[in-house]
């Protein structure tokens, strides 16, 4: 009880400074990518619009302090970020449930059991306690499944070369009792 109560915590902790620190760079990417646009907005102006002629500054002003339409236009959308756990030697499946149930940032578990009978079991517990959406459950050794889920992110590299995310896990739960 209290090892899965400290594993909670610890995750919880773990988790909120992980999607903090990942809500910062995000915001700082955004940030960056809004100033080259502004910086390419204007360079793109003819002269006399960006110094406009003496009589007209207070016209200018006021339009300078409207959003740009392109700006408005699109509203500012609240990202949820991924964070995904795997519950390795899942047994019953009473971690991945409680990491499911209790951790509202989590997006995915994936419990996995090399037991036919366990991964049964961790079906019905997670059907029984309505987490189907965030529990999936695997049968198969452990190491083979983390092994291919690097294989898979290898295979699907992005346009730089770098090998892709999807198969990345946050926490890697390995309690083998």
């Amino acid at each position: 009880q209290y090892n899965r109560d400290l594993s909670v915590l610890a995750i919880k902790t773990y988790g909120e400074m992980s999607l903090e620190k990942r809500k910062e760079q995000y915001e700082s990417r955004m940030s960056k990518q809004s100033k080259k646009r502004k910086r390419g907005d204007d360079d793109q102006k003819p002269p006399e619009a960006v110094n406009p002629p003496p009589q007209d500054k207070a016209q200018a002003t006021e339009e300078a302090a409207k959003p740009n339409d392109s700006e408005a236009r699109q509203p500012k959308k609240e990202i949820k970020p991924s964070f995904r756990i795997l519950d390795a030697l899942s047994a019953s499946g009473l971690r991945a449930l409680r990491y499911a149930h209790e951790l509202p940032f989590v997006t995915s578990v994936k419990a996995n059991d090399l037991s036919d009978t366990a991964a049964e079991s961790i079906r019905m517990n997670a059907k029984h306690n309505g987490l189907e959406d965030k529990i999936t459950v695997t049968q198969g050794d452990a190491l083979a499944l983390m092994y291919r889920g690097i294989a898979d992110d290898l295979s699907n590299r992005d346009k730089g070369g770098n090998p892709g995310k999807t198969n990345k896990f946050d926490v890697i739960d390995l309690d083998p009792y």
